[in-house]
């Protein structure tokens, strides 16, 4: 599969990004480092920014690069709102790795200038541009990092059993068809610990698989 790659800014968030595009079993037996950069830590070079949703010259300077990090809504006041959006690569990949830094800022925006500051990375994108994408997205939010949510696709992941059975939502329809849709997210939990398969996702919702454990700590954490 070939895809873009994006990263949210729901929030103020520093971020330096690398991947490994070789297949990984041979690159597992090379010497040294095979990972790329995606960022220059000079400028935005293969990559653009949508906000809302279009691609935008992004003429507020909502994206800006400082000390070799890219930061969201720098110079934007505290408490103000800002629109939602993302930079994304120009480039497609496949069979990759992708890793990246991130660290929160001091300042909160509006709409969520009173709750949980909110990213994420968004891999696999395939479509055209807007708020959102079809997608897979690793969550990355205050102290919430690591669940994946399915947006407009579906995915297998390994979960708890247990949190696969539990339906929230009964409809039936003037023909008396019963229609069942498990909204409740379902739990990580790896095969080797008693998990099992699951398919997960819509093709017209966001779905959700909640981490396990959650990792983040203070200053700058590595996805």
């Amino acid at each position: 599969m070939r895809s873009r790659c994006l990263v949210v800014f729901g929030a103020l968030l520093f971020l330096l990004g690398t991947f490994d595009s070789q297949n990984i079993a041979a690159a597992e037996k090379e010497e040294g480092s095979v990972w790329q950069k995606l960022f220059s830590g000079k400028n935005l070079e293969g990559w653009y920014i949508v906000i809302r949703n279009a691609r935008s010259e992004d003429t507020n300077h909502l994206v800006q690069i400082h000390d070799g990090a890219i930061h969201m809504y720098k110079d934007a006041p505290g408490g103000s709102a800002q629109p939602v959006g993302y930079i994304v690569t120009d480039k497609e990949y496949s069979n990759y790795h992708l890793r990246l830094e991130y660290k929160w800022g001091e300042k909160r925006f509006a709409p969520r200038a009173k709750t949980k500051r909110d990213a994420g990375i968004l891999y696999h994108v395939v479509g055209k541009d807007g708020v959102w994408p079809r997608s897979v997205e690793c969550q990355i939010q205050e102290k919430d990092v690591g669940d994946i949510f399915t947006v407009y696709t579906r995915l297998t992941a390994e979960v708890d059993p247990a949190t696969t059975n539990v339906i929230s939502e009964v409809t039936t329809n003037d023909a008396g068809v019963v229609r069942t849709n498990n909204r409740s997210p379902v739990v990580y939990k790896s095969i080797n610990e008693g998990g099992i398969p699951f398919v997960q996702g819509v093709s017209d919702n966001i779905r959700r698989v909640i981490r396990s454990p959650m990792a983040e700590h203070d200053g700058w954490n590595t996805v």
